[in-house]
């Protein structure tokens, strides 16, 4: 079976058969972003999970020298599209020849994620950018942590990275301070786990 296929079998046995495609119709290195529908968590609200379906088919080395690979997921209110936000973070270790993996963060790309976030961006408004970087987690949902169960390429088990953009200043502590401050800052806040875009930093 071809790796997209058991992507498809794989996505199929943990979201359901049913969701909205966003091509990518670009050229090499063509990374689809899939919508579904779903109610999930405890209270059982309706949400949009985002989820990348190609960004596995590039290995990624780790610090080891061993191979790995992602994919990229991401929880929101319904309706809103961040088709083309996933992609250009699913491309950034192609493009920076480098990888993503757990406790990652990337500076300025959460912009694509905020409305107005990528025109600030381009015209060098970061100030007015609430939340301008993003950090990679596992995913909240159990069931979505174990896409390694259901997905291996190559031998490698493929693991969802969720995608949380952050201020300024929590990219900071993080890096400062390192990953766990910014965990313990993000359970003292409560923070949703369906991405808030109007959200202030949780740090002044």
């Amino acid at each position: 079976m071809e790796d997209g296929a058991r992507r498809d079998q794989a996505y199929a046995e943990l979201f359901g058969d049913e969701w909205e495609s966003f091509p990518d119709d670009t050229g090499e290195s063509q990374i689809e972003v899939r919508r579904i529908r779903a109610a999930l968590m405890k209270e059982r609200r309706e949400c949009d999970i985002w989820v990348t379906s190609g960004m596995s088919d590039m290995a990624m080395l780790g610090e080891d020298g061993q191979p790995f690979r992602r994919e990229l997921i991401f929880y929101a209110e319904p309706d809103d599209d961040y088709a083309m936000a996933l992609r250009a973070v699913a491309r950034f270790p192609l493009e920076h020849e480098t990888s993503l993996d757990h406790g990652h963060s990337i500076q300025l790309y959460g912009s694509f994620f905020v409305k107005g976030g990528a025109e600030a961006l381009a015209n060098d408004a970061l100030a007015v950018i609430t939340l301008p970087h993003l950090v990679l987690l596992a995913p909240l949902v159990r069931r979505h942590q174990r896409l390694n169960e259901e997905l291996t390429i190559d031998g490698s088990p493929v693991d969802f990275l969720w995608v949380v953009p952050i201020s300024a200043a929590e990219h900071a502590l993080k890096v400062e301070e390192g990953m766990d401050a910014l965990l313990d800052l993000f359970e003292a806040r409560k923070h949703p786990w369906l991405f808030n875009a109007t959200r202030t930093s949780y740090l002044r």
